[in-house]
């Protein structure tokens, strides 16, 4: 398949054409399957795209700890506060578990349900009635519906496609995760000084 393009890292990519694979394309590119991934691979893909961390829009040094408090309560970290999820809903081992976002990593299973956050940019494997709210990312109150079994052309506007801070208002979805960390579309926003929105 001419979409699937070699990495150095296997399963660890930043390839903004996974959106368009079949689903066994998928889990091969990501070195995943529909059971999720065995902790052995999972520690081992840690150690290659790190922990799947947000930094925050305010960079704050060290030496600035005892303005905490003033800095936890401008808009833009109570916006990163409230968009960046806890915890996820992660199949290892063929089990579901709830982990911390932050142990993530691509080619993890996720479930996603009614108020819920989606804990990393994930491709959408399955739905039912699921509906997002996308105001954390683009700004504006925006519903955004999904088909796992449809794509577009561009990554971000794939109907089969979620990102790290979208709420489920709706349903429930699985999917795997295609991007974490400094590799997410938050990340990228954050780093461009483009989120949060400028509504907050």
């Amino acid at each position: 398949d001419p979409l699937i393009k070699p990495s150095p890292l296997k399963g660890i990519s930043d390839d903004q054409t996974l959106h368009r694979l079949k689903i066994e394309d998928l889990y091969s590119a990501l070195n995943s399957s529909p059971n999720g991934l065995t902790s052995e691979v999972a520690k081992e893909k840690r150690k290659l795209a790190g922990l799947n961390y947000i930094n925050p829009p305010i960079d704050v040094p060290n030496w600035l700890c005892c303005l905490l408090p003033c800095f936890l309560s401008a808009a833009a970290m109570k916006h990163y506060n409230e968009s960046v999820p806890d915890y996820g809903f992660v199949k290892r081992n063929g089990k579901w578990l709830r982990l911390d976002c932050i142990s993530i990593v691509p080619g993890d299973i996720v479930r996603v349900g009614k108020g819920e956050r989606v804990p990393a940019d994930i491709r959408l494997i399955k739905a039912a009635a699921c509906v997002f709210d996308g105001t954390s990312i683009m700004g504006k109150s925006e519903l955004i519906g999904v088909d796992p079994d449809k794509h577009s052309e561009a990554y971000l506007d794939s109907p089969n496609m979620a990102f790290l801070g979208y709420l489920c208002i709706s349903g429930e979805c699985t999917g795997v995760v295609v991007a974490t960390g400094k590799s997410c579309l938050v990340s990228k926003l954050i780093s461009q000084k483009a989120w949060p929105p400028s509504e907050y």
